[in-house]
């Protein structure tokens, strides 16, 4: 379910928050290993959170992890990162004077684009074309994609046309070498 299991990692301590609430309500949680704990319980205040202690929040919580297990989310983003990756690849062969690279683990993805004026200039196109995607903070040369875990494959394609589209449209213009 986290992206430390795909490597074997075992975290001593992880936070989870927005995807907990699934979109519906603000909790947030604090995982620690087992042996952490003995810390924890003499000194609880020594961890606050904003959204801690909500009855309501950690009901929402609970029936987003059933969905997810319920669903088999787990698989279903695998194979919508494989149709992502699919037009990934093919961008990549069609643009190459834009994007450079793709990083990718499922539905979290980054596009690596040649310059930072692409990233930007990206984001306004693919938002025209009713895509929400954007560069990042640290470095404008890359594009976040992080879709919701319901992904249809519908919407997939939806989302790489749009990224095909805007691309195609963004060739055009000047200011794309990579030390423009």
């Amino acid at each position: 379910m986290f992206a430390s299991e795909h490597w074997g990692v075992v975290p001593d301590i992880m936070t989870v928050a927005k995807s907990l609430g699934g979109g519906i309500y603000p909790i947030a949680a604090t995982i620690f290993k087992e042996e952490i704990q003995d810390f924890f319980i003499p000194h609880p205040f020594i961890h606050l959170s904003t959204f801690g202690g909500s009855d309501l929040g950690c009901i929402v919580g609970m029936a987003v992890i059933d969905y997810i297990q319920k669903h088999n989310l787990l698989d279903h983003t695998e194979k919508m990162g494989r149709k992502f990756r699919a037009g990934f690849d093919s961008l990549l062969k069609e643009y190459p004077s834009l994007l450079l690279e793709v990083r990718q683990k499922g539905l979290m993805m980054g596009l690596q684009y040649t310059n930072e004026s692409i990233g930007p200039r990206l984001t306004k196109k693919m938002a025209e074309r009713g895509v929400i995607a954007i560069y990042t903070g640290n470095d404008p040369s890359i594009c976040r994609l992080m879709p919701p875990l319901v992904i249809t494959p519908e919407e997939v394609y939806f989302v790489l046309n749009a990224l095909d589209d805007s691309m195609k449209e963004l060739s055009k213009e000047a200011g794309l070498g990579k030390n423009d």
